[in-house]
């Protein structure tokens, strides 16, 4: 005949919310230095990745929606900006470089054709980079600014930089 069947030993362990000790018996206090309140930065930062990744996924409607949607999230906020904005000035570039030799209606390929392509495959190839910079910085929680933006849209934070350069979490009063 067995005896009565052993639990865990005693220790810290996930209880399914926290860490927490575990005498053999009971749950125990909770472990000290656990996870605090999470940073604007740890709650928004899928939907700050998502709202970079516009061109990719509906152009500017998507990081439109986000800025709308997470409206009280300040580090949202400025990366759905920031994507918004960089979405906007791509439209622009992207329709000033195609649109002359769509309603020339010529037909025939020349000199404006290659080089209203070439001006808008190039600045395709940008809006991707600089939209995988961003979304990568976001999912980091970093406070990220593109380098070329047109800020038509207000909401976007300016993020001051230490001594060394590097950007450093914008304070709001």
């Amino acid at each position: 005949m067995s005896g009565p069947v052993a639990g865990p030993p005693p220790g810290w362990y996930h209880d399914g919310r926290q860490q927490r000790w575990w005498d053999g018996a009971a749950w125990g206090p909770a472990a000290p230095g656990g996870p605090g309140p999470q940073t604007d930065e740890q709650r928004g930062a899928l939907a700050a990745t998502f709202a970079n990744l516009g061109i990719l996924m509906m152009w500017f409607v998507l990081p439109l929606i986000i800025r709308f949607a997470e409206k009280d999230n300040p580090f949202v906020k400025h990366h759905a900006t920031e994507a918004l904005n960089f979405q906007i000035l791509f439209g622009i570039i992207w329709n000033a470089a195609l649109l002359p030799d769509i309603l020339s209606g010529t037909g025939a390929p020349g000199a404006k054709f290659v080089i209203g392509t070439s001006v808008a495959f190039s600045a395709f190839v940008a809006n991707v980079v600089f939209s995988v910079i961003a979304a990568v910085r976001a999912h980091r929680g970093e406070w990220y600014r593109y380098p070329i933006n047109l800020r038509l849209v207000r909401g976007a934070m300016v993020i001051p930089k230490d001594a060394s350069g590097r950007r450093i979490r914008p304070t709001t009063d």
